[in-house]
Order: C-alpha cells, then sequence, then structure tokens
C-alpha cells in the first residue's frame, strides 16, 4: 500500500503481518532488543529486514541498520528512510538523500483510538467535516499522520517535535494531507514543502509524507 503512495524515488519493501520466518537481526541490530520480549523482537526484526531489502533496492546495500539515542534508524550516509510496524502489517521506505530530503511512513490498525490518546494526539477541529466517513477512523488517519510528519521531521532537522506543534489538514477527498505550524520553533518552510499521503483499508491506515529534494528547506542539520 505505501508502495503506491510514495513517489518512485523512493524504495518501498512491506508485508503483511509479523512473520518469524523474516526475523533475521544483525549482531549490531540485535543488541537493541536484546532484553525485549519475543513479539517485540520479531517485529523489530521484520521492520529491519524491511529495511535493508529496501536499501538493497535502491543500490545502498543491505547494511545493518543501528538505533539513535532517540530510537530513530540510523540509516548509511547518503540514505534517507523510515520504519513502521503495527499489528498485521511492517514497511520500511528508503531513498537517496540526493533525491529525497526527507522521508516518514506510518501504519496503524484502522479502529478508534483510545480516549486518552485522541485528547493527547488530535485537535478537535482537525476532525471537522470528516465525520461523515464512518468506515474510516478519521482520529487514527490524523495521529498517523502526525507520526509520518514527525519521522521525517526528526532526522533532518534534528530538532523534536511535539504533538500540538502542528496541525494536520486532510483532504479525504483527494488522500493527501498537509502540516501548519502552531509553534513559533517550528520551521514553517521545512512543514509547507512537505507532501503527504493516506490511504485506509478495512484493516489499516497508512500516511507517508516526504520532502522533496531541495537544500535550502532543510535548516539544521545538528542538535538543536
Amino acid at each position: 500500500m505505501l508502495n503506491s503512495l510514495l513517489p518512485p524515488p523512493v524504495a518501498v519493501v512491506e508485508v503483511a503481518g509479523i512473520d518469524a520466518s523474516r526475523a533475521d537481526l544483525r549482531p549490531v541490530e540485535a543488541m537493541h532488543v536484546a532484553r525485549a520480549g519475543q513479539y517485540r523482537r520479531i517485529e523489530f526484526a521484520v521492520g529491519r529486514a524491511c529495511a535493508r531489502s529496501a536499501l538493497s533496492a535502491i543500490g545502498a546495500g543491505a547494511t545493518a541498520i543501528g538505533v539513535g539515542p532517540h530510537r530513530e534508524p540510523l540509516w548509511p550516509t547518503g540514505v534517507v528512510g523510515s520504519i513502521t510496524h503495527c499489528a498485521g502489517y511492517c514497511g520500511a521506505a528508503v531513498a537517496f538523500a540526493d533525491d529525497i530530503a526527507a522521508v516518514g511512513i506510518d501504519a496503524e490498525r484502522n479502529v478508534a483510538l483510545p480516549a486518552d490518546v485522541a485528547r493527547l494526539a488530535v485537535l478537535p477541529r482537525e476532525t471537522v467535516g470528516l465525520q461523515w466517513a464512518w468506515r474510516d477512523h478519521w482520529d487514527t488517519v490524523l495521529f498517523s499522520a502526525r507520526e509520518s510528519v514527525f519521522k521525517a521531521w526528526f532526522p533532518a532537522t534534528r530538532r523534536w517535535l511535539g504533538f500540538h506543534d502542528v496541525e494536520i489538514h486532510l483532504d479525504h477527498r483527494a488522500g493527501t494531507f498537509t502540516a501548519s505550524p502552531r509553534s513559533s520553533d517550528v520551521d514553517a518552510q521545512f512543514l509547507v514543502r512537505l507532501e503527504g499521503r493516506f490511504a485506509c483499508t478495512r484493516s489499516h491506515v497508512f500516511t507517508c509524507a516526504w520532502l522533496p529534494r531541495d537544500d535550502d528547506t532543510v535548516t539544521s542539520k545538528g542538535p538543536g
């Protein structure tokens, strides 16, 4: 599904379910889940396997993918990417940084968010006009879109992005979304050029966000 949402420079590898037979970890990857439960280890391993396959697809080599201090995947130099997994799905997307400046993906079960999560992650006005589409849970689409925006934003800027630092605007007919800043600390130029798309199946919600290559839009490479 995500393969159909992202532009051609991005390679996507996705699998239905969390299949233990795909749970292949390199030593540098395994150390990060050594104390995790069995399901978490398998989930992590399948995500890494998808990511290595995607790296191979763009000719970057199926190298091990470590974990950064904020739990972000550590991609090879010159590559941007994102990994997502949830019950029944796992996927990874990668591209050369010369082609795409940033990319983020997310998948969620197509069910309503718990009330406490919805209060934290969704602004009430973001759902206006969406309630008619009863078959999909728009609170979950909005939550997932925020996740995709953050996954694109953080590796490029090294700056944190809170749930309410951006407002998500869904176009439910076009299957697209945009993000606008709600805080003066957020780089508005980054967000205005960020492109987002989403799709829903009976079981899952899929979102992705990417920044077309333009060096002027990525304003910070270091911590801040």
